[in-house]
């Protein structure tokens, strides 16, 4: 699957460079989104992170009305190899 996580630069920036997640929420889940125009993320940053991942690590969190379906992936399940 193809998802999108939306940042500010800086902090994709170092996604990037690292080619790993540290997630803010203490549940260790990273939120994604199946669109990279998501305009629900708009308040998290200006910036996606686009990661290529098996469907096997993610899961379903929500579908919006917009017909956006937002991604949940534990980081600890995240590899580098997952990063474009």
């Amino acid at each position: 699957m193809t998802l999108y996580h939306r940042t500010d630069a800086i902090s994709a920036a170092e996604i990037l460079a690292s080619r790993r997640m540290i997630p803010q929420d203490p549940s260790g889940n990273l939120w994604f989104s199946d669109r990279d125009d998501d305009p629900n993320g708009l308040d998290y940053g200006d910036t996606v992170i686009t990661v290529s991942v098996p469907a096997s690590i993610c899961r379903l969190d929500r579908f919006l009305t917009n017909g956006e379906t937002h991604y949940t992936i534990q980081a600890d399940d995240l590899r580098p190899q997952h990063f474009k």
